[in-house]
Order: C-alpha cells, then structure tokens, then sequence
C-alpha cells in the first residue's frame, strides 16, 4: 500500500512534482491485496478498507494500521474483488463487497450496514466482474451489477439496497467487465459498460444500450467527476487485431 500527494498546476493541467515522495504504509494482514476502497470522506475521516486472502479491513488512520472487520454468512470474506461504500458511507455506514468464490457461488454480493460488522449477502450466482452504486444511493437505493455467462453480458439493478435484482438490459456483442455511472445519474441516468466488445452506452439507467464508436476490448473506466458539464469519459484499451488507424493499445 502506498500514498502520494500530486499537485497539478492551474494553468497548464500538467501534474507538478510530488509534494512528498511516496511513503510506505503497513499493510493488512493476508497477501495478495485484492480490493481497495477509501471513504468519500476520506480528508477527514482518513478511513481505507481492504480485502486480502484472510478478510476484509478497516484503517482509520490512512493506512498506518489496520483492524478486521466481520464475517459474512459463509465466514470471512477473503474473495473480496471489489469493496464500494455507500457515497453517504459517513451517514449510513454502508458497504457493500463483490466476493468469490463466496458461499457456495461463483460470485455474491454482500452488504453491511453497521461499517462493517456484520454482513448479509444480497446476491449470489454466476460470474459477476463488476459493482456500483448511484451517487444518490442514499435516496434512490440503486446498485448496478454488471457479469456475463458464456460471453453474453447481464446488467443487473437493484432499486432496493440489493434485496431484490432485475435484468435490465443485455449489451449486444460485448462480454462487460467494467461499470461506471455518471456523477449526475440522479439527473441523467447515463451508466458506461465495457469489456471484451464495443462500449455502450446507456441513458435511461440500463433499461436499453447503444454501442460506442470506441477501440477496445477496454480493460478499464474512469468518468469525470464534472461529467455533468465536461462530458469526459477514460478508457484503457487493447486491440485484439492492431487496426493500423490508431495505436494497438492506449
């Protein structure tokens, strides 16, 4: 684990020096790390969770020590792949985990609501590669679930905290890995999937899809968080065959 501070100059967009170098941190117990998260408060509550080979984890002093947090159903929760509080974690003190192999299933889905004490699973089933949850959970209680069986994509949704899923839409010729929504989703409803395929779109909260005019297979997303007026979206990509128009990956 390691932080940095990275200064970027007003004028120019371009990052200034560090200002501090890297600083190694203590890690938790359990290797390899296989899920990071840090609080949306993290400048002021300083808490970062993670998920190693023998659990999950809570620091409450930026990484320079580490406590382990509860069990789920089916014991500790050492398959976590993806840790994503609540955007109102400071409030509702929500987590939820995307684990497996976990209880039996290739993949589950487990919340808590008590910072990590304890946990429920919420979902469980076929391979699943990718959790969010709206910017505006607190008041719309939406988490997306994005897998794929025998390379057909499944976005699922859930509109109550997790309890309950809908297939809401099946993106044509791509095996989604990646899920990002956009910042205004309350407003907008626009969420981004990529994998091995075309990237979609959709605008109505994964209802119905459009493909994208974009390389890929794309291997990760980022969304501005001034989305809402900037318009701007990142993805790495590969090309499975170089296209000679553009460059083979980027």
């Amino acid at each position: 684990l390691a932080v940095a501070a990275l200064a970027v100059t007003a004028t120019s967009g371009v990052p200034a020096p560090p200002a501090v170098p890297w600083q190694a941190l203590s890690s938790p117990p359990g290797a390899p790390l296989s899920a990071f998260a840090a609080s949306p408060a993290f400048s002021t509550d300083h808490i970062l969770l993670a998920g190693t080979s023998t659990g999950l984890y809570r620091s409450n002093n930026a990484g320079q020590s580490w406590n382990a947090l509860g069990s789920g159903p089916a014991g500790p929760v050492a398959t976590a792949k993806k840790i994503v509080p609540s955007p109102a974690f400071p409030s509702d003190h929500t987590l939820f985990v995307l684990a497996g192999p976990y209880g039996g299933a290739d993949r589950a889905v487990l919340r808590s609501t008590d910072d990590g004490a304890t946990w429920q699973t919420v979902w469980q089933g076929s391979p699943a590669h990718d959790l969010a949850l709206s910017p505006a959970y607190l008041t719309d209680h939406t988490v997306f679930l994005v897998g794929s069986a025998q390379g057909v994509s499944q976005v699922r949704r859930s509109t109550n905290e997790g309890q309950t899923w809908q297939v809401v839409g099946n993106p044509a010729d791509l095996e989604a890995y990646r899920i990002v929504l956009s910042p205004n989703y309350a407003v907008d409803h626009t969420a981004f999937v990529a994998g091995y395929g075309r990237m979609h779109r959709s605008t109505n909260g994964g209802t119905t899809w459009q493909p994208l005019n974009a390389p890929g297979p794309n291997y990760d997303l980022a969304i501005s968080p001034g989305f809402a007026v900037d318009h701007t979206l990142w993805a790495t990509y590969r090309e499975n065959e170089g296209s000679g128009v553009r460059p083979e990956g980027g």
